[in-house]
Parts: structure tokens; sequence; C-alpha cells
């Protein structure tokens, strides 16, 4: 799941790409959770929410770190807690959409969950 992360995220970003190198890795991330959302909507909709997101986010922080995708975006003492954080309200919100009825397109639950995890609520003042 996270080969296009890894693709999208540059190995070394110049520190005034870091913004960018920051949201194409969330856009990414994004991207691979709800890949297949249409077609796993009901087994996400049975699984526990918690355990749900301890068996996905242990797999995904654990490749991350291999993979170093944040190495250079965001300083060391500071990736646990951003991606946990980052993982936690994109699961979350994606546990909320796949509650809704009708149910959204993968689209509109990718950029929400992008808008929300760069920019917080302020960012969907503008949505």
């Amino acid at each position: 799941m996270l080969d296009e992360v890894e693709q999208a995220a540059p190995a070394s970003p110049h520190p005034e790409g870091r913004e960018r190198a920051l949201s194409a890795f969330l856009e990414a991330l994004v991207r691979a959770v709800t890949s297949g959302l249409e077609r796993d909507r009901r087994y996400m909709q049975r699984v526990p929410a918690d355990v749900l997101y301890g068996h996905l986010s242990r797999a995904f922080k654990r490749q991350v770190g291999e993979r170093r995708l944040l190495e250079g975006v965001l300083p060391e003492r500071e990736r646990a807690g951003s991606l946990a954080f980052a993982l936690g309200g994109i699961f979350s919100l994606l546990q909320n959409l796949l509650a809704d009825e009708p149910a959204r397109p993968a689209a509109e639950v990718e950029r929400m969950a992008v808008t929300l995890t760069e920019s917080g609520l302020l960012g969907m003042l503008d949505a």
C-alpha cells in the first residue's frame, strides 16, 4: 500500500519543498488507505474501529519508519506523534463516513481527509 506513498515523497526534500513533500505524503497516504473503499465498505463497517485502526496503523507506522518516508520532512522527535495523529484522523473519518447513507464517493472522502489532515477544521471553511 505504501509504494505510491514512497514514490510521491521525495527522498530528501529541500527545506523550501518540505510543505509540498508533506502534502504529497498525506495525499498518497489517504489514497492508499481509501483504495478499495467501495469494495471494502461492508468489511470496514463490521470490524470494530479500534481493531481496524490497530491492525492497519501498526503496519503503516512500521513501513513509514522502515522506508524513512518522513525523513527530511518532519523533525525526528515529531514523526511518531504526527503520524499517529494523521492516521487516527484518517481512520476515524473513514469509520464515520462509512456509516453515511447514501455512501459518499471515494474522491470526496479523499478530499476531506487531505484537507482536514493538512489544514484542520479551518481548511473545511473553504471546502
